[in-house]
């Protein structure tokens, strides 16, 4: 049985396994840089790491737009003081990721620290769509012997 994406359990377009924050292996843009990782924090808490070393918060730019999260960064780092440098292992160069979210998929934040842009998410579903029970109630029986029923 295929559920509905707005009331099953996962919170990101994923096909297939844990965590569903791309949509398919294919569907993160660029190569491999930069690497992240996806954590999940509690039921519908999440985050996500990007290892930017080199990188200011200001070379960085985080959108939300629908359901897609994109992040791009772009430092003028590799341009500066380049003959200072013997050896230039911390490379910079510009990116961009993105990230197809679930409906109801919210950024909390997105901060930098040592090195690391870590955007905090949250799915938050609107109460009107979220799955409710609904009390199966019993009409006690009437009339002789206990058959029949009065209408309502």
């Amino acid at each position: 049985m295929r559920l509905d994406k707005t009331t099953s359990a996962r919170p990101f377009r994923y096909p297939s396994a844990e965590p569903e924050i791309i949509k398919g292996p294919g569907r993160v843009t660029g190569p491999s840089f930069p690497p992240f990782n996806i954590e999940r924090l509690g039921a519908d808490s999440y985050r996500v790491t990007l290892a930017l070393a080199g990188f200011r918060p200001t070379d960085v730019e985080v959108v939300k737009q629908g359901n897609l999260l994109t992040v791009r960064g772009s430092s003028d780092a590799d341009g500066k003081d380049r003959e200072g440098f013997l050896h230039r292992g911390i490379i910079t160069p510009p990116f961009v990721r993105q990230f197809e979210l679930a409906d109801f998929m919210e950024v909390l934040s997105a901060d930098m620290r040592d090195g690391l842009l870590v955007i905090e998410l949250k799915r938050e579903i609107p109460d009107a769509l979220r799955p409710r029970r609904i009390e199966v109630r019993s009409e006690p029986a009437t009339g002789a012997g206990g058959q029949g029923h009065s209408p309502s």
